[in-house]
């Protein structure tokens, strides 16, 4: 019977009436329960057994007869068979009083393991065993070591009692048993391992024996050690971590054995211990969350405990590895047909199929997967046993199995081939292939004219697509056309009179056609394609060491070295440091033209005037006799006003050439290699003579003593000296008539020294000639070039200008940008290293913006370019004449901007 019981079961009668205390009740009086007893026995209460009666009292005359009133624990006495009274294990009955085993053999000093066996001074008592001092976790209270993790008088502390209907767990008193313990006798146990109540409350295992898993046993299990009758995990138990009696502090856990104030990001504190919510049982997804049995915790889930080789998944235990409900993962399905193998899913093929790539294949015969998947035969080609070997209709022919009866190559054998562009028919050579024809009737080439794009046979054999003005022939699909040369465009579609327009000058057309400037008559179309206020021609030119520029408003400035009055300022003084307005007589008429010679410049005006000033070697100033004092201001060079207009010029050391509006080239001055073009070798050759044999010349560019020069068809021509091999005719010859450089269409032209360059119509770079030092044709060789040689430029860089220095090379980009290669202290990198590879040159002006460039000169040691927005120049390498235009003479190794150019209108 609980002792908390007030009535008794039969009838609502209180219990304190069938056992009356004496002070309440007579002798006599005390019988009458008894007789009412043996009245509802008769009656039939046969609820009611007076042998089970059992609940507290005070004295043996609360209980009903055989029975007294016992203490097997030190706490409240209960009625109790006189046969049944003994002591509780861990109690004795120390005071020769059979009523109450009032004495903790556990833990009291004076008793402590049987009555009698006191502690010695200094010594308290736990477990029945007389220490030094009390053990974690109990304290000694009262002389007593007491367990303040669970004692409700002493919970936390001694003294520190809990109220009544309250637990002591972990030293804090609660309502309630935490998850995972049982309410026993005021204390939340563990019936996992308390030795008192282990398996269920009451149930105390003998002396020696641990609780483990909820039996009693007499060794720990593998992982748990015993300390204080429990078996415990010391690399995770507070109490006892890494060693029995070794407790962690407050606030403490206990990880691998060792106190930490926090717990691994892993884990998660529940109940003062570190644990992973992800496996823990107990703790299972969060904390408290405890799960079933015959459960187990995986990924922070409750489920079934699955065998070794499976797992978890929506509550059945499946393998991950075959399971196509839950292939490789949980949840994930195989498709229809599909089996899950290793934990991925695919294809159920048949016995000597294969899955490759989702589809069940043949390894043995597929020509797409043959002897393994992705392993495909080729042309021609079958699987055979899982290897690739030649169809049935095809033969191997090298290393490859062809169809000798229509492969052209290999036409009824291996390599017997008909020749290009032909047909194999049934193992014999046939017609031509569409498109192409044998028109030369040589059987060896096969047929060799593409009809579709040939000029001379276009659409049929023998159709030569013709030139007009400017332009050069085409064959587009079998018909002819015409393609422009540079800077010209046929902006009237009429192929008659070819490329009409120039879209360097034309106003309506300027860069492409019909793109107007506008209708002010000061509005005009530049070179290259730029409309500008004006119509006269912006050019920066070089040679030697002086440099002179024009801008776009028909004004001249020159600057550098002066010594033979080359920059035209009236003496012979010099350097001339900073950029000089060159003044010509007749201020109305503007300059159209400039060209300089190694010591001397000439100009042109827009009367048709050429003016000269500067030494006077080869009579190139055409006075009859070579002057031996230089002209120091521009003097009119003798019989050279002529209509129509000149628009071209160049000088050499000792000659010059005029280009006029009809394309014509005349040449005058030193000839003694035949630099005039006029057949002979004259020393020198006076009046000028146009060169009959050079049509509709775009460009003149001359040597010291050889001229070259660019017909608008883009062919170029060079004749004169030829020791280096400067002509490009492929020999050292010297030539006094123009000579065609064979296989090279151009765009731009540029000689100096004895060294020539082009822009090819390929925006590509091609030099040839003298090879200073080995360097200006972008690799090692020797000391001249007899061809024009390709120059490797960066990919995809195209070229529209190009300028020969002494020993260096300046390109300009159809974007604008400068590339220089050659010697070193030149190429405007901000080094003195010479470089065979084309090196970018940073022009930037003050804010460290990228510079657009127009136009470029190059002289003996030094470089200058002209901005696309016509108002600086700028200059780099030696500058010892004063040429860098810098008001002073020291050099630069990077582009540098004139000052005094910046206020000259362009």
């Amino acid at each position: 019977m609980d002792a908390s019981l007030t009535t008794l079961p039969c009838h609502g009668l209180p219990l304190s009436w069938w056992a009356p205390s004496a002070d309440l009740w007579t002798p006599r009086q005390r019988r009458l329960p008894l007789l009412v007893a043996a009245l509802l026995f008769i009656a039939g209460c046969d609820e009611y057994d007076p042998s089970a009666v059992s609940y507290t009292c005070e004295s043996d005359g609360d209980c009903l007869s055989g029975y007294a009133c016992f203490s097997a624990d030190g706490a409240a006495s209960v009625c109790t068979l006189e046969s049944e009274r003994q002591c509780a294990d861990g109690f004795g009955d120390c005071d020769g009083e059979p009523t109450r085993c009032e004495v903790d053999l556990r833990l009291s000093t004076a008793h402590c393991g049987a009555c009698g066996a006191s502690c010695a001074e200094g010594l308290v008592c736990t477990g029945g065993v007389c220490i030094e001092e009390c053990s974690a976790p109990t304290l000694a209270c009262g002389g007593n070591c007491v367990d303040v993790t669970q004692n409700v008088a002493h919970c936390g502390g001694c003294g520190n009692a809990c109220s009544t209907g309250e637990f002591c767990v972990g030293g804090g008193c609660f309502s309630d048993c935490p998850v995972g313990t049982t309410a026993c006798d005021q204390t939340c146990a563990d019936l996992t391992q308390n030795v008192s109540h282990c398996g269920s409350c009451g149930n105390a295992c003998a002396s020696g024996e641990f609780c483990a898993g909820g039996g009693c046993v007499r060794n720990c299990p593998t992982g748990t050690q015993a300390c204080d009758q429990t078996c415990v995990d010391v690399s995770q138990n507070a109490l006892h971590c890494g060693a029995c009696g070794s407790a962690c502090g407050s606030g403490e856990f206990c990880v691998g054995g060792a106190c930490v104030s926090d717990c691994p990001a892993s884990t998660r504190a529940c109940d003062a211990a570190c644990v992973d919510v992800l496996t823990n049982r107990e703790h299972c997804g969060s904390c408290e969350h405890a799960c079933e049995a015959a459960e187990r915790c995986v990924g922070g889930a409750c489920g079934p405990d699955c065998p070794p080789g499976t797992q978890s998944c929506a509550g059945l235990c499946v393998d991950l590895l075959s399971n196509p409900q839950h292939c490789g993962v949980c949840s994930k399905s195989c498709g229809t047909g599909e089996v899950c193998s290793a934990g991925s899913c695919g294809l159920q093929c048949l016995t000597g199929t294969q899955d490759c790539s989702g589809a069940c294949v043949d390894l043995q015969r597929n020509v797409f997967h043959c002897g393994a998947c992705g392993s495909a035969c080729g042309t021609n080609e079958e699987c055979n046993a899982g290897s690739c070997v030649c169809s049935a209709d095809a033969t191997q022919c090298g290393e490859r199995c062809v169809l000798t009866a229509q492969d052209p190559l290999n036409c009824g054998a291996c390599d017997a081939s008909c020749g290009a562009n032909k047909k194999c028919v049934s193992g014999a050579c046939g017609a031509c292939v569409t498109g192409f024809e044998d028109c030369n009737n040589q059987a060896q080439d096969g047929c060799e004219a593409d009809l579709m794009n040939d000029a001379t046979n276009c659409g049929v054999c023998a159709t030569n697509c013709r030139d007009y003005g400017h332009s050069y022939p085409v064959c587009h699909a079998g018909k002819c056309d015409i393609g422009c040369f540079p800077e010209r465009a046929d902006c009237n579609n009429i192929h008659m009179d070819g490329c009409e327009v120039d879209l360097t000058w034309a106003k309506n057309h300027c860069g492409v056609c019909n793109s107007p400037c506008g209708s002010n008559l000061l509005n005009g179309c530049f070179p290259g394609g730029l409309c500008t206020i004006t119509s006269y021609k912006r050019k920066l030119v070089a040679s030697g060491t002086h440099v002179c520029v024009l801008n776009g408003q028909g004004s001249l400035w020159c600057w550098g070295e002066n010594n033979r009055g080359q920059v035209g300022i009236g003496s012979q003084i010099g350097p001339v440091e900073t950029p000089q307005p060159i003044e010509l007589p007749d201020i109305s008429q503007h300059v159209i033209d400039v060209a300089v010679g190694p010591e001397c410049t000439i100009a042109t005006r827009s009367d048709g005037s050429v003016w000269g000033w500067g030494i006077n070697t080869g009579n190139w100033q055409n006075t009859g006799t070579m002057l031996s004092q230089p002209l120091l201001i521009p003097t009119p060079v003798d019989d050279l006003l002529v209509e129509p207009a000149l628009v071209g010029l160049d000088l050499g050391t000792s000659h010059a050439c005029r280009i006029d509006s009809s394309g014509t080239l005349e040449c005058w001055g030193a000839n003694q290699v035949g630099q005039l073009g006029r057949g002979s070798a004259l020393v020198i050759a006076l009046p000028p003579e146009p060169i009959d044999l050079l049509p509709n010349v775009f460009e003149a560019a001359l040597g010291p003593s050889y001229s070259c020069a660019r017909l608008q068809s883009g062919e170029a021509y060079c004749w004169g000296a030829n020791s280096f091999g400067q002509l490009g005719d492929g020999t050292t010859s010297n030539r006094s008539v123009p000579t065609l450089i064979p296989d090279l269409l151009v765009q731009d032209l540029d000689v100096y020294g004895s060294t020539s360059c082009a822009v090819g119509v390929d925006g590509e770079l091609y030099c040839w000639g003298q090879n200073d030092d080995a360097l200006l044709f972008g690799r090692p060789g020797g000391t001249y070039e007899l061809d024009p040689t390709h120059i490797d430029g960066d990919a995809g860089v195209k070229y529209t200008r190009v300028e020969v220095g002494q020993k260096h090379v300046c390109a300009l980009s159809t974007a604008g940008e400068v590339y220089c290669w050659g010697a070193g202290a030149r190429l405007g990198d901000g080094t003195e290293v010479a470089s065979r590879a084309l090196v970018k040159v940073d022009i930037v002006d003050a804010n460290g913006n990228a510079v657009a460039i127009f136009d470029l000169a190059a002289g003996a040691e030094f470089t200058c370019a002209l901005s696309v927005d016509r108002e600086e120049v700028y200059c780099w390498g030696d500058n010892s004449a004063g040429q860098l235009g810098l008001d002073g003479v020291a050099p630069s190794a990077v582009p540098v901007l004139s000052p005094t150019l910046m206020t000259v209108p362009f």
